[in-house]
């Protein structure tokens, strides 16, 4: 005997990929959950870059240490004419899309800029 799905099990799926491909890809939870990682000794660090950003799963581990050096420089505030004011702006920006694509398929995509530069970028479609 096959079960059949009920007509809105789809629609609650589809709905989870949803969220869980956008969990903690926004500017606000990624300089959360990036705050503990700065404030802890360098021995450490390494060990904790592996797999971090859970959001951004494709970040290299360079890409990883340029995003926690804005989050760094961020939390730290650093005044003009301290030691720990940047040389240049800094910058992070999360990029989220929904979109059509020409086949007709919904598609999902993320993107991680480091000061401009695309550090990662990663697509789901529906």
């Amino acid at each position: 005997m096959v079960e059949e799905e009920e007509p809105h099990a789809s629609h609650f799926k589809e709905r989870a990929a949803f969220v869980e491909f956008f969990d903690g890809a926004t500017s606000c939870e990624l300089l959360l959950e990036s705050a503990p990682v700065v404030a802890i000794p360098e021995l450490f660090v390494p060990e904790i870059l592996e797999g971090f950003p859970p959001s951004f799963q494709s970040l290299s581990q360079d890409g990883v240490i340029n995003l926690l050096a804005v989050f760094a420089a961020f939390v730290r505030g650093g005044a003009p004419g301290s030691s720990t004011e940047p040389t240049s702006d800094l910058s992070v920006e999360v990029r989220q899309t929904i979109a059509i694509n020409a086949r007709g398929q919904r598609v999902m995509r993320k993107t991680l800029l480091v000061d401009g530069m695309r550090c990662s970028s990663e697509e789901q479609t529906l």
